[in-house]
């Protein structure tokens, strides 16, 4: 239940929240309002840093305040869900790069983020590995297993089938 919840909120509380008395919702949207109530809110706005309802119309925040007051804002088949004083947050994002990292790229680490699948990323050291002095090291990163179909982790004993001369 707490999963289904979290998606919404954090989409929801990504986006600054305006101060709730100088805010009207957007005109109805396609789709029904959904309504956060009994909420511990941290709006991030100095003039009213707490709150406890969000109204959300179809993809964006359209009031935070007092839930009395989103409740006059909500519609007849407004999803209206209690979060029980459990607490939301502005969406945070951290923006940032490695920078050693960054440009060891450059300086002959392999970058596999263009591997479509576990298998293209063994392809990829194995072809590695024949342009390598025997003990010297295969170094690589970037690979994103989120993107393969599979999801698969690259595991230690296909690394090494196909590099038996180095480390990896």
């Amino acid at each position: 239940m707490l999963t289904r919840l979290i998606t919404p909120l954090l989409l929801a509380a990504s986006v600054a929240a305006p101060a709730p008395a100088q805010h009207q919702p957007s005109p109805p949207p396609a789709q029904p309002f959904k309504l956060f109530v009994n909420a511990n809110i941290y709006t991030l706005d100095p003039a009213h840093p707490r709150a406890e309802a969000l109204l959300i119309d179809d993809t964006q925040i359209a009031f935070v305040g007092s839930e009395a007051q989103a409740r006059t804002y909500a519609r007849p088949d407004t999803q209206i869900t209690d979060l029980a004083g459990h607490t939301v947050l502005p969406g945070l994002i951290d923006a940032h790069g490695h920078v050693a990292g960054l440009g060891s790229f450059g300086l002959g680490r392999l970058d596999l983020s263009r591997a479509r699948s576990f298998d293209e990323l063994v392809t990829r050291l194995s072809e590695a590995a024949k342009s390598s002095k025997k003990g010297e090291w295969i170094l690589g990163g970037r690979w994103d297993h989120e993107s393969w179909s599979s999801r698969e982790l690259p595991t230690h004993k296909s690394l090494s089938d196909v590099t038996p001369d180095n480390p990896v």
